[in-house]
């Protein structure tokens, strides 16, 4: 009843047993998993990845990393493996292969940079910034066009809230107090 990923190949990259979880994630039977290669299933981007994998394991007879498969239906699934190569006894020369999906995840991070970007150059094109305080440290975290706005270079100057007030003008510091009096309530 594991949630991982379990697969067992060859120094080849030939697949010879999958369990359940595996046949789920890709979406092909056990037997139509155990007819082919990693190479197969490994997407065309990663297949560089995929021989060094297989070098690696080979050498060293461990191997941990990532690897893109692309399922029965063409979805890029993102794998997160640790491996190991028995070599010695019953089933020597066999990759055990255990790994994790981490698709979600790594979709997650992908939507998070890319809104950033798009956050980022939102600010660039209007001439706006933005900045995040920690009320416990007193630190502040400027986004990159409002270290522009105040003419300073990201790391030059330590930004607490103290320095963000002095480099805010008379009518700005109203208006920033204002808006800390209403979050502090």
């Amino acid at each position: 009843n594991s949630h991982e990923f379990i697969c067992n190949h060859d120094l080849n990259g030939s697949i010879l047993a999958v369990n359940k979880v595996a046949t789920k994630i890709l979406g092909y039977t056990e037997q139509a998993l155990c007819k082919q290669n990693l190479k197969d299933l490994v997407i065309a981007e990663d297949q560089e990845s995929l021989q060094a994998y297989l070098t690696l394991i080979a050498d060293k007879k461990f191997a941990k990393g990532m690897l893109r498969f692309a399922d029965k239906e063409g979805k890029t699934i993102y794998l997160d493996y640790n491996n190991t190569l028995r070599d010695q006894g019953f089933g020597s020369g066999i990759v055990s292969w255990i790994a994790h999906d981490v698709t979600a995840q790594v979709e997650s991070d992908i939507e998070l940079r890319n809104k950033s970007y798009l956050l980022a150059e939102a600010q660039r094109i209007a001439k706006i910034g933005s900045w995040e305080l920690n009320m416990q440290t007193g630190e502040v975290q400027f986004s990159s066009e409002m270290y522009k706005i105040f003419g300073i270079n990201p790391g030059e100057a330590e930004m607490t809230f103290p320095s963000l007030w002095q480099r805010t003008c008379k009518d700005g510091r109203e208006e920033l107090g204002r808006r800390l009096k209403s979050f502090m309530v």
